[in-house]
């Protein structure tokens, strides 16, 4: 009997008056409450719900909508294959979680990755599905779904799919698909970003200085949320706003920090000093024409306002950040429109990071900046021509 079924079945044991009143003692006395909580039946299966709810609660609005939209595709897919059954019984119980089930549940994975290939979903896509599939089913039902990895190693869905790029080598992530931002094209985006009306300028600074993702930075859907978005009380400069050396950048949740704990523990921190691009400097300027501050006047930030703005005092949008980019690289850097639509919003963070290779930064510097808990930062470090001749250099000196 699998865990799953168990805990279905012990939820809805009803005990008798003289067992909800033992279990109810508190200091010597029955809680009369509470033995009424008991008699009814369904204390382990509400407090099952209850966790579950209050973890997927914790995820983003936009995990929580691609863990649901992933779990209905599955439940699609098993149903035009005649396997819905076999994963979700018409009992509602699940079936006995033995070796030959994972099995079964790890090929029905394995068969829906096929079919979103098949449909044209370039194969980290395909992996993300799957991804989504495995946490939305664990938190449903408290078991994991399929075989899954063992001690690091990759599940025997994640071994087909890479196995499959041979024949879908399909170019999707999202870092090679955009070309990497330049210091000369912050430059530019900087420049081109003065005297207008909103902060796509700074934020096109910032995000490539501090490796950010554009949507951690300005808003992607949705109204603003003062708690998960960036806000202008979460930029503390040090030691004071005018005579700062550097700049804190405390976000909320992002991709990789589901409840913004590490941000707060270790923010991401800027330089604030004299050179052209200085996103430090950069921050301050903006902030204090934004209010009008003469030279030692306080930064009196009103709470709950976005850092990043669109000129109506509401949030930048990243769209209007993609736009602004394409725009100035066509009209200030000559190029043409299908050069420009080369670059996107997270070609920032893809350019930062390939600067700081080029500078001789460490791996662990690269990772520590740009927030990656794993190697998946060399997805988004461009080895330029230049840079292998280099090193090719430098290796025969």
């Amino acid at each position: 009997m699998g865990p799953a079924e168990m805990r279905r079945q012990y939820s809805d044991f009803v005990p008798s008056r003289a067992q909800a009143e033992a279990a109810a003692q508190f200091r010597g006395k029955t809680q009369p409450h509470v033995v009424e909580v008991l008699q009814r039946g369904r204390v382990m299966q509400t407090t099952v719900e209850v966790v579950a709810a209050d973890v997927a609660q914790r995820w983003r609005p936009k995990t929580q909508e691609a863990n649901a939209r992933a779990a209905a595709k599955f439940q699609a897919f098993l149903t035009a294959v005649g396997m819905r059954d076999a994963i979700f019984p018409s009992s509602g119980r699940l079936p006995e979680k033995t070796q030959h089930q994972r099995g079964i549940e790890e090929d029905a994975l394995t068969g829906f990755a096929i079919n979103g290939a098949m449909a044209g979903q370039g194969l980290k896509g395909v992996l993300g599905v799957i991804s989504h599939t495995r946490t939305w089913y664990e938190h449903r039902f408290h078991e994991k779904l399929g075989m899954g990895g063992v001690a690091g190693l990759m599940s025997p869905t994640s071994k087909y799919v890479a196995a499959m790029a041979v024949y879908y080598p399909i170019k999707d992530s999202k870092c090679k698909k955009r070309a990497p931002m330049t210091p000369a094209k912050v430059a530019m985006m900087e420049a081109a970003g003065r005297g207008r009306q909103d902060d796509a300028g700074p934020a096109v600074v910032v995000a490539f200085a501090g490796l950010f993702r554009m949507g951690e930075l300005t808003a992607t859907e949705g109204g603003f949320d003062p708690v998960e978005d960036l806000c202008e009380a979460d930029v503390p400069f040090y030691p004071n706003l005018w005579n700062a050396t550097r700049v804190d950048i405390k976000l909320g949740r992002t991709k990789a920090d589901q409840d913004g704990s590490k941000a707060r523990l270790k923010p991401r921190t800027l330089p604030v000093d004299d050179d052209e691009l200085s996103p430090g400097r950069i921050l301050r300027q903006m902030l204090t024409e934004r209010y009008g501050l003469r030279r030692g006047q306080p930064l009196l930030t009103v709470g709950g306002r976005p850092l990043f703005q669109d000129g109506k005092n509401g949030q930048l949008k990243q769209s209007a950040v993609l736009t602004f980019m394409r725009r100035t690289l066509e009209r200030k850097g000559g190029m043409t429109a299908a050069a420009a639509s080369e670059f996107g919003t997270h070609s920032c963070r893809i350019g930062g990071a390939t600067r700081l290779f080029e500078m001789g930064a460490t791996a662990e510097v690269i990772k520590d900046l740009g927030g990656w808990s794993s190697d998946a930062y060399k997805d988004y470090v461009r080895i330029q021509q230049q840079s292998l001749m280099r090193f090719a250099r430098n290796m025969c000196l």
